[in-house]
């Protein structure tokens, strides 16, 4: 055993954790809701997150590139 070496805990950082980008901002915009603040990313800016998401796994399916369409918001 003494060619085994140990591997690092990745587990905990400098800031002490390992998040993912969603749980962080879920975090951010909890917090600015909390502060009575306004939030960096508005309703459009998550439709295109999931937009983007939902082309990805449709592309990768596919195995072929997909048109990302823009989205429009009726102001009616």
């Amino acid at each position: 055993m003494s060619m085994w070496q140990e591997v690092p805990d990745n587990a905990a950082t400098a800031t002490g954790s390992l998040d993912n980008g969603f749980k962080a901002q879920w975090e951010e915009y909890l917090t600015d809701v909390a502060m009575d603040r306004r939030h960096r990313f508005d309703l459009l800016s998550g439709a295109r997150e999931v937009q983007l998401a939902e082309l990805g796994l449709r592309s990768a399916a596919e195995g072929r590139r997909v048109y990302v369409p823009e989205i429009v918001v009726d102001q009616r």
